[in-house]
């Protein structure tokens, strides 16, 4: 059994014929639990027409306008049937869409949403270039910062199995242009399966679209969009990377010593314990707001939280790594030739084994699960080659070019580590996301 619901705002003057068009469609159905009309604050006599409505049609009244989505979110949240779908007051689809719909949940589909750019979708009326330039463009752009491809995001007729209902708008919080977008997005961050089905415009009444003031707002939407679903992270989280940053600001202290930025720093005034106070304190405050800003990078679906993750990891290995080479360096008094490379490789073997647990744990933590020793054994691989070319960069940069002129050569060798963080940050991402902690 199905529910429809249909968002209403100030439509008295045409509502009758929207109900002539339901009542006709119901005459061959059996398996439509409701209709179910929000009331999205009119202030016509909309609400006095809704009130006299037969079953299985109802009304849910809301105390003021809040907006399309918040209309839907509300009569999904209130529907009783097992499939729930939505539509326009003005009908622009014709209804057989649903069956097409059904066919798909009974396929194992969790969400399913019209598109009017699949084979076998028509259009019985002509739409404006202003609004066909205006949706291809803003599906281009959803598509781009936020969705895995969907082919039409902004299509006013979309369905739910129950249970995805209740997990998409519980969480829904956007009432505007993005409200399709957001239902897309938390479809997909929810590893939700998603079907599409052609439709038949028949109505295009909805098309008065203002290129530059409606364009703006929706280009405004949709970046306040991107920004709130790619920041946020939980507490967890945060107090993870917190953690993280205090170790990394501990890890940096030997560092700092042996390549002399302590002492160039007390030399210029600034007392020793003033700096290695500051970094416990300031470390992981730095390492919240780079995630953060990690997370906004325009990657799909998790790429852009696992990115961020692996930040957080990568500059928690950095600084590991870092401390154990200066360490050796330190207590065995060497800082060039044959033995540099020995302490690269001793460093590496030590970092890439509690890498993987972070990886595996952590950064990666939505994939499913593996056989760990064939898992350990491709991370083991991709780490391998990556390092193999960084200690190629750090052999020729420490031992065949050699330190410049007034540069130290243990300045130059910690020189020589960071300018492989590129390389190293790129290919095992890539790597370990695409080979292995693959879906």
């Amino acid at each position: 059994m199905l529910t429809l619901v249909i968002p209403v705002y100030n439509y008295a003057h045409k509502l009758e014929d929207t109900l002539s068009i339901l009542r006709a469609w119901l005459k061959d159905r059996s398996d439509v639990k409701e209709i179910l009309f929000v009331n999205d604050g009119s202030t016509d006599s909309t609400a006095e027409m809704l009130s006299k409505l037969e079953k299985p049609m109802r009304a849910l009244h809301l105390p003021k306008n809040s907006g399309k989505g918040a209309a839907v979110k509300a009569g999904a949240l209130a529907a009783t049937g097992d499939y729930i779908f939505f539509t326009d007051i003005d009908m622009p689809y014709e209804l057989n869409a649903i069956d097409r719909a059904l066919q798909e949940f009974a396929q194992g589909a969790d969400v399913v949403s019209g598109s009017r750019n699949l084979e076998g979708s028509k259009s019985n009326v002509e739409r404006s270039a202003e609004r066909k330039a205006s949706s291809v463009l803003f599906s281009w752009l959803a598509n781009f910062i936020l969705l895995e491809h969907v082919p039409d995001t902004q299509c006013g007729l979309k369905g739910f199995t129950r249970p995805a209902a209740q997990t998409i708008f519980e969480n829904i919080r956007a009432t505007g242009y993005v409200f399709d977008v957001e239902i897309l997005y938390i479809a997909q961050h929810e590893n939700l399966r998603i079907g599409f089905v052609p439709v038949t415009l028949i109505n295009d009444s909805n098309s008065s679209v203002n290129v530059v003031k409606d364009g703006a707002r929706m280009a405004f939407d949709l970046a306040r969009l991107y920004m709130r679903t790619r920041t946020r992270i939980n507490m967890k989280d945060v107090l993870f990377i917190s953690g993280l940053g205090l170790a990394i600001a501990f890890l940096l202290m030997p560092t700092l010593h042996n390549i002399g930025i302590l002492t160039a720093l007390s030399e210029r005034g600034v007392p020793v314990l003033w700096t290695l106070l500051a970094l416990p304190v300031f470390m992981p405050l730095f390492l919240v707001a780079g995630s953060l800003g990690l997370s906004l990078l325009p990657f799909h679906k998790h790429a852009a939280a696992q990115f961020s993750r692996y930040g957080v990891i990568g500059a928690f290995n950095t600084a590991l790594n870092a401390a154990i080479f200066n360490t050796l360096i330190y207590l065995s008094g060497v800082s060039q030739g044959p033995l540099v490379t020995v302490f690269a490789l001793i460093t590496f073997a030590i970092v890439i084994t509690q890498s993987f647990f972070w990886n595996m744990f952590w950064t990666f933590r939505n994939t499913p699960p593996q056989n760990r020793h064939k898992q350990y054994a491709r991370f083991f691989a991709i780490t391998s080659v990556v390092a193999m070319i960084n200690l190629s960069i750090i052999h020729v940069l420490v031992n065949v070019v050699g330190a410049p002129p007034g540069i130290p050569v243990k300045i130059w060798a910690n020189i020589a580590l960071l300018l492989t963080i590129f390389t190293a940050v790129l290919g095992n991402f890539f790597g370990y996301k695409f080979f292995v902690f693959k879906k």
